[in-house]
């Protein structure tokens, strides 16, 4: 998951336009205490120790460099959204909430944190809070991939099972850019309304992007197996064993193929 710069480099940005443009207010309103420009700079320590932490894979070290890193700088959203990144990957799913949670309790306007923390709720299956914050996440002036985020909305629709949603989700992101995974998630939401033509073609786009989707060639072959076109799915369900022999896909195309008749 791609996130945001650290604070050191924000703040070499935007602090030199700050002393160009309001060097005599600054100095006299806003200056930090050698307090708090120390406890600023351990806090970066502690960060770039968790950098290292996580560089050999010691993920219990990373989070506890974080946790200092948070208790030096608690006002740094930036903090609080890495430490939820590194409870998330250890699916620690109620420490990262908290810690995305505390990110936009710093600051309500780092977007980058709402990316995360709908990501999470589709985890935790909470689709309404997952739609809330990933939607929130489109708020953002210059959002990265916005069609990976129309995406994961169109997911949660699904599961809901609010399909015309879903649908207009997924075209809105297709929209932006032509992807795989898209299209075959608008196959699924054809395929559940028994759309069943524009499941296929949906499912070929993808093929046509991606022809080692397995998953495509394994939905794609049972569309065909209804439509009694049994060579058709024959072929697909052999791509599905050639692509990924122990998928539990795999499994059920090996069923399904006893089951084919000749034709």
């Amino acid at each position: 998951m791609k996130t945001q710069m650290g604070p050191a480099l924000r703040n070499k940005q935007w602090l030199g336009i700050v002393m160009m443009v309001l060097l005599p207010v600054w100095l006299v309103a806003c200056a930090s205490t050698p307090d708090e420009v120390g406890q600023k700079a351990n806090a970066q320590e502690k960060f770039n120790e968790s950098l290292q932490a996580r560089s050999l894979n010691l993920i219990d070290e990373e989070i506890a460099k974080l946790q200092e890193a948070v208790a030096f700088d608690p006002r740094e959203p930036f903090y609080h959204m890495i430490l939820g990144d590194a409870y998330f990957s250890k699916a620690a799913l109620d420490e990262a909430e908290q810690a995305y949670l505390n990110a936009i309790r710093a600051d309500p306007k780092f977007f980058s944190t709402y990316r995360s923390l709908g990501r999470l709720y589709m985890q935790k299956g909470q689709w309404n809070n997952a739609l809330f914050y990933l939607k929130r996440a489109l708020d953002a002036p210059n959002v990265e991939n916005p069609h990976q985020v129309f995406n994961w909305i169109g997911v949660c629709h699904r599961y809901k099972g609010e399909l015309s949603l879903a649908e207009k989700t997924w075209k809105r992101a297709l929209d932006i850019k032509e992807n795989s995974e898209i299209r075959f998630n608008l196959a699924l939401a054809y395929k559940d309304g028994e759309r069943f033509d524009l499941a296929r073609e949906s499912l070929n786009k993808a093929l046509e992007m991606d022809p080692k989707m397995y998953r495509a060639h394994y939905e794609l072959a049972q569309l065909q197996l209804k439509a009694r076109k049994f060579q058709q799915a024959r072929d697909h369900f052999n791509q599905v064993m050639t692509l990924e022999p122990l998928s539990r896909q795999a499994k059920g195309a090996q069923e399904y193929l006893k089951l084919i008749p000749d034709e």
